[in-house]
Formats: C-alpha cells, structure tokens, sequence
C-alpha cells in the first residue's frame, strides 16, 4: 500500500486527463484533448517590493511553462509622483522593463498593464479584479504575506481577490 507521501507525488490518469506535480507540488492537468487548462497568467507587480515576489513570479513562471501560457503582469499605479515613477509613463516602462527581464528567465510570452488609481490602497482589490477580466486572466498568481494583527480587521489583498474574483486564484506566502 503507497504511503500518503507517495500518493501526493505519484501522476495519474483518468478518462479525463493527466495529473501530474512537480519539484515544488506544482499541479499541471494535462486534458486529454491536449488544451492546456490555462493560457494567460496574471500576477500583480509591485515594483517597490518585486524581492518579496519571488515565490509568485516562480509559480507564474512554471505554470506558464507547463501550460504554454502567456504571463501578464499588472502593476498599480497613482497618477502622483512616487518612489518608483513620476508618471505613468514611467513606471508602463519600469513594468516593461521588469517583465522583458522575466521573459529571460521562464522564456514564455509576457505582457503588461497599468492600472491608474486615484488611491491605489482603496481602489487596488476592484482593479486587479476588473484587470483579470479585462485582460481574460484564467488564473491569478498572488504574493502574500504572514497574516498578522491588521487581517482580523481587514482582509489582505490577495485575501480579498481570492475571495471575489471569478477565476482560480494561487496565494503564495
């Protein structure tokens, strides 16, 4: 009898397709038509913080791989000045910048989109929602981080567009 251990990292098959997971418990489902279950990948970017995102940029990079998808990165923005940018058009560019390094590394297509908020921190959970719609995201990969004192007031961003997003969303801590 397979231990619980090897039953989670054993593939298998069905009627309905293959399932199989990687070196990190990645799951990849295989249809046995041969379509892939995810063609475009989204994962918001701060790019005040992209050393913290480390984790999510892997898993959206593998996904991508396994599935033949596109990643689109979504980055939110004020229109005001900030630490990153002076403008809008700067900080599309820094976007650009960051996804193009990205599309060294995992070697799929990448994308990217600029949301402009008046208020990034009230108007951020509705914006990444609209822009996964927008943009026809079948899944969103977001950084979290360790829930802490705040979350039993208020939800965490990733917390909040799992649980309102119409689409499959990976939470990665």
């Amino acid at each position: 009898m397979p231990t619980m251990q090897a039953a989670r990292t054993k593939d298998f098959d069905s009627d309905q397709g293959h399932l199989a997971r990687n070196h990190l418990g990645s799951v990849t489902i295989l249809l046995k038509t041969g379509a892939y279950m995810f063609h475009r990948v989204m994962i918001p970017i701060d790019l005040a913080h992209t050393e913290k995102l480390t984790k999510a940029i892997t898993l959206a990079g593998e996904l991508a791989q396994q599935h033949g998808a596109e990643i689109v990165y979504v980055g939110v923005t004020a229109s005001a000045p900030s630490a990153i940018a002076h403008s809008e058009q700067e900080f599309a560019e820094k976007l650009d910048a960051f996804a193009e390094g990205q599309k060294k590394t995992f070697k799929v297509p990448v994308a990217t989109r600029t949301i402009n908020c008046h208020d990034p921190a009230v108007e951020l959970h509705p914006a990444l929602i609209d822009a996964s719609q927008t943009i026809g995201a079948d899944v969103i990969v977001m950084a979290s981080h360790v829930p802490g004192m705040r979350e039993h007031f208020l939800s965490s961003n990733a917390g909040y567009v799992a649980s309102h997003a119409p689409i499959s969303v990976f939470v990665v801590r």
